[in-house]
């Protein structure tokens, strides 16, 4: 969507989830990467943004400031562009969301997951880490989807640097998204990796058009200053061989401050940096601000998945949560012949024939209109009242379906 204007300039980053949370998704914006036999330099600004619809017409707007580029381990980083953070819906009657995702909460629990990742091939920690990445940003995606929250889905692009067998690697893998009859689903686009010899390699991720004109044709810039001129002439000296990290540092900390000079709305705020050298992490100094927190709650998404029982009665129970803080997400599957809770289970895209349903009155409830209810009862608890919200909805929604009090 174009998103909605803001109305509170700073709601996005008090990262207090029940206290505020942001209208609308965040973005990030530029990563810069400078290579040669020396080493390695990634440098990234820390400015987030959000696209605002003002008078028809849409504009971008920096809401705060946020860590995009991130240590690995002692020998790999990676820096992301695009997508930040997303506050997620909130359902039923809570009055905060629990689905609320943010790349340093999806790579702090990527890492803590993974206390081995050092002893991982370059290959794998890619792998393995754009699917915790995708794995995030759909199941956020798609609890929007089923909200009827539209949002701006953007492409994410994730640079990574490293060594392997010695060598030193940038790949980049962009999050691509899609939107289907199932759902919103993202794709990974490789970028061919670029192994790192004498000469001077570049990347670029985010708003990359300022950047890629001073390294292509540092030459032809109107003004360069110093740092542009010294980059010309050691690339015609010597494709940049000659460069030292200091060197790299300084030139992509000037390619930066121009691209914000061009974007200030989007672009700026503390840089952040990060220096490979000598098959390690010499350097590494991050955005160290405020940060976004963790909500407490877990999701567990169960998708594609078929829980049929033969007999025309309710048989066995369906899913259930073990826990009031962790919550499960179901799409796109059929249940048959169940008994299934819908307290702390949030459903859409699914389909329900000769099952109970039953609703005790839990804060956090979803059963969307996407559902599709065949000869099912619902079994509402006790305590629910009869204006409940939810019970009012499933009677608009699914008129079909019976309605008990349990007894």
């Amino acid at each position: 969507m174009r998103n909605a204007i803001l109305t509170t300039m700073l709601l996005a980053f008090s990262f207090s989830i029940g206290a505020q949370v942001a209208p609308q998704a965040v973005h990030g914006t530029v990563n810069i990467l400078l290579a040669n036999h020396n080493g390695l330099v990634a440098v990234a600004d820390s400015a987030l943004s959000v696209t605002e619809s003002v008078l028809g017409r849409d504009r971008q707007r920096t809401v705060g400031y946020g860590q995009k580029l991130f240590r690995i381990d002692d020998h790999t980083i990676c820096a992301i562009a695009g997508f930040y953070m997303d506050p997620g819906p909130s359902f039923g009657s809570q009055k905060s969301s629990f689905a609320y995702t943010a790349i340093p909460n999806l790579l702090h629990d990527y890492l803590e997951e993974r206390p081995d990742i050092a002893r991982r091939s370059l290959t794998d920690k890619i792998e393995s880490l754009t699917n915790s990445l995708i794995f995030g940003l759909e199941i956020v995606a798609n609890l929007n989807q089923a909200a009827g929250i539209q949002r701006d889905l953007r492409e994410s692009q994730v640079t990574f640097a490293g060594y392997e067998n010695g060598d030193l690697i940038i790949a980049r893998v962009n999050l691509v998204p899609q939107v289907g009859l199932g759902g919103i689903t993202y794709v990974k686009e490789s970028v061919p990796p670029i192994r790192v010899g004498e000469r001077l390699a570049s990347s670029v991720a985010g708003l990359g058009d300022v950047a890629l004109d001073a390294l292509s044709h540092p030459d032809k810039i109107t003004r360069p200053g110093p740092n542009l001129q010294f980059l010309a002439e050691s690339l015609k000296a010597d494709h940049g061989a000659s460069l030292s990290v200091d060197d790299m540092t300084t030139i992509a900390k000037a390619i930066e401050w121009r691209t914000a000079n061009t974007y200030p709305n989007v672009v700026g705020g503390k840089r952040e940096v990060a220096v490979l050298s000598g098959g390690t992490l010499s350097a590494f100094n991050p955005y160290e601000g405020d940060q976004p927190k963790q909500n407490g709650r877990r999701f567990n998404w169960l998708k594609d998945s078929h829980a049929r029982n033969p007999n025309k009665l309710p048989g066995a129970t369906g899913i259930t949560v073990a826990s009031p803080t962790n919550a499960v997400f179901v799409s796109n599957s059929d249940f048959e012949g169940r008994r299934q809770p819908l307290d702390n289970i949030l459903f859409t895209r699914s389909t329900f024939t000769n099952c109970v349903l039953t609703y005790d009155g839990a804060p956090m409830v979803l059963f969307d209109k996407t559902n599709i209810v065949e000869n099912s009862t619902l079994e509402v608890g006790a305590q629910v009242k009869d204006d409940d919200p939810f019970i009012i909805q499933l009677k608009l929604e699914h008129p079909g379906l019976k309605i008990e009090r349990s007894h």
